[in-house]
């Protein structure tokens, strides 16, 4: 029989009196029905939309039980919420499944009411746990909060409505549960077990996020979801990551996220579940007693083994029939240990296996421009069979795009706008060589977040320190830093370990032009109490036709041999184009990798970074001077109290992006637009006035006033602002506009909350009512 999905879609906006409403939901039922009808061709009687009053308790269960289960071998099972999330005491007997006491849930049309419950995620459990003899797939989509640990008011970035309500109250009793499920289960085995089976949850936002409604009426997660899903044959991996992405483009500041239990498979397309093309098979050894696959966290597995990645084994001169399956017990950065479950592998012999699931989603590029040269450099792609780079032609904002021209391409950084890379020539090796770029950067940001989040060993315990050099005296940083300096800044970092027993240690340096070099690989011998100082002492400089600098050092701690981390990498020449002469691989000889065979226990990392910034002139108290920074459209009048450094920057970070991409995207979605203070090629968004004195004089009375090279026309204004990660606070707006020059005065400055001699300042331009509803957002 031909593969059919079986749908239950629940959407609530009306709540009883004290449960706030939801103005999204319901619709978010009907997009989903129109997709699944139109482009899965799913027949109606497929689908139960259970809206409003009609999604009570009752009938959400019985849809469970006489819908869904009418799945059969082969289908896949999709059950979709929207309304509010919330959490509520567990009863004693869940404790030890709920460390903080707490049951997440969804709160249906009837759950607030007299005498009504919440829908617990422990039964979810026994229903999904009821639905396995159908031997169908099970996908779950949950666009609600799933706590209340933190609320936002309304001072929120755009202006949404959170689909989160926190339960008040005594524990509900064991017999509450699903017909007193798990009370029964107790008093027939004496013991609690919550039930996992093998299916799928996407999740609008982290635990202690919320997840928003958009301005349309809709659910912001469902939404990003219903846009993914524009191409059918698109797997679980690539929707869940455009998902996140679209998220992030429309300026929403909540993490989607998603976990495959029990070896549920992500590598097939959405929802069909047919296989995926072109899916890398990776190699298969035997060594001291001991499977691995040469595939590890960097490469994307997942690092939690309480659930498990499975796989499926082939032999490798035939990859086309699967020979049996194993699990993945334990996880390196560059290979992972395999458990058999039905088969017996032969150590003579040689096998390839294909993982069921990839945690860290590949690099999404957006690629524009010519279209011929977009079709060769995408083949030139999928021919690599890389699982590092995705290219998306409707990816405008993306964090890096592509480029195209005849005969040309060439990748940028979405953000900064700094030309990366390009190439001149659409012959093998120039194609080659882009592909070989992409995965450069795409491997540097693996390394950038590579992590175990559950070692057995205590990291605390093992401590990497960045510090300053000054003449005779050194400084102490925190993990990440700026200076603002125009001169050689030497520094120094200090491992200090108090694990007791032998340890690895590897430095890596990760370079802004995407460079991996090993600066340092350390031992500790049973050492205890163990430190190594002034053996990674270096030499940070900014370049002197540029204004800023970033460098970042990551430590792996290991129990085992560090020359198993080992991955070198070539940096790119940043801004420059490659021209091939002959028809060689381009990159592919730049990275090497040397295994070593002992690998077998614990990791962990540490990760410092550290950003440099030009300081330009000196700021002094004289009402009569005006200070303005070369090559830029902005003046500092001077004040009659307030002297320190000015400086520009940009207003992202190349390690970390994610807060200011939000904040940037969130501003497009008001047709205001971040001032670019340099009439040259580069983009510095961010006036910083450092070593500042008398801040407190800057008032409404004596204002600091700025002068910008900027004409607007009659209905737009500039607000000066600071953002910190979190809230906004506006200094300040137009004061005056004539002609080509634009005053503003700043009757206030916000400093740093780590450093509260600084101040960073960010000009946007916008109409003035909707730059009003900016001053004191948070997110």
């Amino acid at each position: 029989m031909a593969h059919q999905i079986i749908a239950l879609l629940v959407g609530i906006n009306q709540y009883p009196d004290g449960v706030s409403n939801l103005k999204g939901c319901v619709q978010d039922v009907q997009n989903i029905y129109d997709l699944l009808t139109t482009q899965y061709k799913v027949p109606d009687t497929h689908i139960r939309c259970l809206t409003d009053a009609e999604a009570n308790r009752a009938e959400v269960i019985k849809a469970f039980r006489t819908h869904l289960n009418k799945a059969k071998a082969g289908d896949t099972i999709f059950f979709h919420y929207s309304g509010h999330g919330s959490r509520e005491n567990a009863p004693q007997e869940f404790w030890q499944y709920a460390p903080n006491h707490k049951n997440q849930t969804l709160v249906l049309a009837d759950s607030r009411a007299a005498g009504g419950l919440d829908f617990a995620n422990k039964e979810l459990a026994v229903l999904l746990q009821e639905l396995v003899p159908t031997k169908a797939d099970l996908v779950l989509s949950i666009d609600a909060c799933h706590s209340g640990g933190i609320t936002r008011g309304e001072g929120d970035l755009l202006r949404q409505a959170s689909r989160q309500v926190e339960k008040e109250g005594n524990n509900r009793s064991l017999d509450s549960y699903l017909e007193g499920h798990y009370s029964q289960m107790l008093h027939h085995t004496g013991q609690l077990e919550i039930p996992i089976v093998p299916h799928l949850v996407m999740s609008a936002c982290t635990e202690y996020e919320l997840a928003q409604e958009t301005r349309h009426r809709t659910g912001a997660f469902s939404s990003a979801l219903l846009e993914a899903l524009q191409d059918p044959t698109a797997d679980y991996a690539t929707v869940f990551d455009l998902a996140r992405i679209y998220l992030q483009q429309w300026g929403f500041s909540q993490t989607p996220g998603t976990t495959a239990y029990r070896g549920f498979n992500t590598m097939r397309q959405f929802l069909t579940h047919q296989p995926i093309e072109n899916v890398l098979k990776q190699n298969i050894y035997f060594l001291d007693g001991q499977w691995w696959m040469n595939l590890g966290a960097i490469q994307g597995v997942a690092t939690d083994v309480a659930q498990p990645t499975t796989l499926d084994v082939y032999a490798e001169d035939n990859p086309e029939e699967v020979l049996g399956k194993g699990i993945i017990t334990e996880v390196q950065p560059q290979k992972s240990a395999i458990e058999w479950q039905d088969f017996a592998p032969d150590e003579a012999n040689r096998y390839v296996g294909q993982i069921s699931h990839i945690a860290v989603a590949p690099l999404a590029i957006g690629i524009a421009g010519h279209v011929p040269t977009q079709e060769l450099v995408e083949a030139t792609l999928q021919a690599s069979r890389s699982a590092l780079v995705r290219l998306h032609q409707d990816l405008p904002k993306a964090l890096y795009r592509l480029e195209c021209l005849p005969n040309q391409a060439h990748l940028f950084d979405g953000l900064s706008g700094l030309k990366l890379q390009g190439i001149k020539g659409l012959g093998g090796a120039d194609l080659y060589y882009m592909v070989d770029v992409m995965k450069t950067v795409a491997n540097w940001k693996r390394w950038l977040e590579l992590q175990n989040p559950a070692p057995k060993l205590t990291p605390d315990l093992a401590k990497l320190v960045l510090k300053e050099h000054q003449r005779a005296e050194e400084v102490t940083h925190p993990p990440n830093t700026t200076l603002y300096s125009a001169k050689l800044v030497q520094i120094s970092l200090e491992v200090h370990s108090q694990l007791k027993q032998t340890m690895y240690f590897s430095l890596i340096g990760l370079s802004q032009d995407f460079a991996v070099e090993v600066l340092h690989n350390l031992s500790a011998e049973n050492a205890g109490d163990f430190s190594i100082k002034n053996k990674c002492r270096v030499n940070v400089r900014i370049d002197q036709n540029k204004y800023e600098a970033w460098y970042t050092y990551l430590l792996i701690v290991s129990t085992d041999q560090i020359t198993d981390f080992v991955l070198t990498q070539s940096g790119l020449k940043l801004g420059h184009d490659v021209v091939h002469k002959g028809d060689s691989r381009g990159l592919a000889s730049r990275s090497k990798f040397t295994r070593n065979p002992q690998v077998k226990n614990d990791w962990f990392t540490q990760r410092v970074s550290l950003k440099l910034v030009k300081e330009l002139m000196e700021i002094t108290p004289n009402p009569g001077q005006e200070f303005q920074p070369p090559e830029s459209i902005i003046t500092v009048k001077g004040h009659s109290a307030l002297s320190g450094w000015l400086c520009l920057e940009s207003a992202f970070s190349q390690i970390r992006k994610e807060p200011a991409e939000t904040l940037l995207n969130a501003l497009r979605q008001r047709q205001c637009y971040p001032i670019n203070l340099l009439t040259t090629g580069q983009k510095l968004h961010v006036l910083t006035l450092t070593q500042l004195q008398n801040i407190e004089e800057v008032t409404s009375e004596n204002p600091l006033e700025l002068i910008l090279d900027l004409v607007l026309v009659p209905e737009e204004t500039l607000l000066a602002m600071t953002f910190y990660g979190e809230e906004i606070h506006t200094l300040g707006e137009t004061n005056a506009s004539e002609g080509s020059l634009t005053t503003l005065a700043l009757r206030q400055l916000f400093t740093h909350p780590r450093d509260a001699s600084i101040c960073q300042i960010c000009l946007v331009k916008g109409r003035r009512e909707e730059l009003k509803n900016l001053r004191g957002a948070s997110f």
